[in-house]
């Protein structure tokens, strides 16, 4: 079983692949949008908000952020015109997320934050850039006491604090209790001591939970429910620049990128995204058509 990772503060200076062709589409390998500079030793920088202990996804590993949302925030930071030295990564969690892209701690959040009326009241989004289902990690010596989700009726899961997973499960067992815990370490913590009796989240990420917590622990329970559209955050309003994120990411599934991604989390993780539902349809343009359409414009 490999330990989870500690907090720290790290910049992931990892291959970002051959993103800059796709930026003919923003005028060049640059952009016009007005990123924080918070350092000049490597030029301008661009603060992406990720999650640390999510694995396959978005996770601490070897003192580097690695996983799928790392690469594909390193794909849009080429697209935006910053080289990986200038992308800086910050932990944030569903909970965190919203006030640290309003405050401008981060100028882009990928961090399995799920599209809703909800979530969009506070961030400005672009994508999706993955679409998945909810499942459940279980003790591996749970037997048949959790063999589907009826058996969650009176029994306890821990979701993670701001995250819409116990809503969904919720609508599903309408008998569960759902307790949440401020990251996906403590949740399996609360699986593994007995507290709670099972986890919940995006199914990616309870896959690569499983896959951490190693065999002789935990294991997906593989039953689906409930879907959530995970798209980039940015600050309430910045449509131009969710805008451009929609171009990168509609290039980056076009090119090939995006599949080569995730077909890096599955080696990992043994997910396999629904091919009903990824990838997922991004079209360029769509955060000022939305936000055009909510004005009355």
């Amino acid at each position: 079983m490999i330990p989870f990772p500690q907090s720290r503060p790290v910049r992931r200076l990892l291959a970002a692949g051959a993103a800059c062709a796709v930026a003919v589409a923003l005028a060049g390998c640059g952009t016009s949008i007005s990123v924080t500079t918070k350092g000049q030793a490597e030029g301008p920088v661009l603060a992406v908000g990720v999650s640390e202990d999510a694995p396959g996804m978005g996770w601490v590993h070897n003192a580097t952020y690695q996983g799928f949302e790392v690469t594909v925030a390193e794909y849009v930071g080429k697209v935006l015109g910053y080289s990986e030295k200038q992308i800086e990564y910050t932990s944030v969690t569903p909970a965190t997320l919203p006030g640290l892209v309003a405050d401008g701690t981060v100028e882009l959040a990928v961090a399995a934050y799920p599209v809703t009326d909800a979530t969009s009241e506070n961030v400005t989004f672009a994508g999706p850039y993955l679409s998945v289902q909810d499942d459940l990690l279980v003790r591996n010596d749970s037997g048949d006491q959790v063999a589907s989700l009826d058996d969650m009726d009176g029994r306890t899961a821990c979701a993670v604090d701001g995250s819409v997973s116990g809503d969904l499960l919720r609508a599903e067992v309408p008998g569960v209790t759902i307790e949440t815990e401020s990251t996906y370490a403590k949740c399996v913590s609360a699986l593994l001591t007995g507290m709670a009796d099972a986890v919940v989240a995006g199914a990616p990420i309870v896959y690569g939970l499983a896959e951490q917590a190693g065999a002789d622990y935990a294991k997906v329970l593989e039953k689906p429910f409930g879907v959530e559209n995970y798209g980039i955050a940015v600050k309430k309003g910045r449509t131009e620049l969710a805008d451009q994120v929609d171009t990168a990411l509609k290039s980056m599934i076009d090119d090939g990128s995006w599949q080569a991604a995730v077909d890096e989390m599955t080696a990992f993780t043994g997910y396999v995204p629904d091919s009903k539902l990824d990838p997922p349809q991004v079209s360029a343009g769509d955060a000022t058509a939305t936000a055009d359409a909510s004005s009355g414009d």
